[in-house]
């Protein structure tokens, strides 16, 4: 990729990362930051596999997990924390069109709580089968469609 001296600048490589993500690996390397990655990967989440393993410290997982929720399937379950998986779950919504799987679905069952099961139902439906039948009790199942119907409404502008 030819690029000019003059604009090879950090703003306009994550400008370009997070517009054409398959345009790094022709970055040169002083320029490949975790914000470089970050850009990237808001656009393309298995650019994820390219990172560093250097770099996929823990605060750069739970960036990346802010970034788009299904990168968590390729971390292992001993990289995974509740707030990385807690940001997976909160990113995962209506808008995320890499993966039609529920980001729930990579969460280690140690991680899956009430509180995040009715966040990642309300932010994606298709998340209920991916909820332990232990936590599917009546007050947890009318949180969740109280909770979807709410962000429907807000999303789409609808009156329920």
């Amino acid at each position: 990729m030819y690029l000019p001296e003059r604009l090879r600048t950090p703003y306009v490589f994550r400008s370009i990362a997070h517009n054409q993500s398959g345009r790094i690996q022709y970055f040169p390397d002083d320029m490949m930051t975790e914000e470089i990655y970050l850009a990237a990967i808001s656009h393309n989440y298995e650019i994820y596999l390219s990172v560093p393993k250097e770099m996929r410290m823990k605060e750069f997982r739970e960036k990346a997990a802010l970034v788009c929720g299904n990168i968590i399937k390729f971390m292992k379950d001993d990289e995974l924390t509740y707030d990385i998986c807690f940001n997976a779950v909160s990113k995962d919504d209506y808008m995320d069109s890499w993966d039609q799987v529920s980001s729930l679905k990579y969460v280690p069952l140690k991680f899956k709580t009430k509180e995040l099961c009715i966040v990642a139902y309300t932010n994606k439906e298709l998340s209920k089968q991916y909820i332990p039948d232990e936590l599917q009790d009546d007050d947890v199942i009318r949180s969740m469609e109280r909770q979807y119907a709410n962000n429907t409404e807000i999303m789409f502008g609808l009156e329920i």
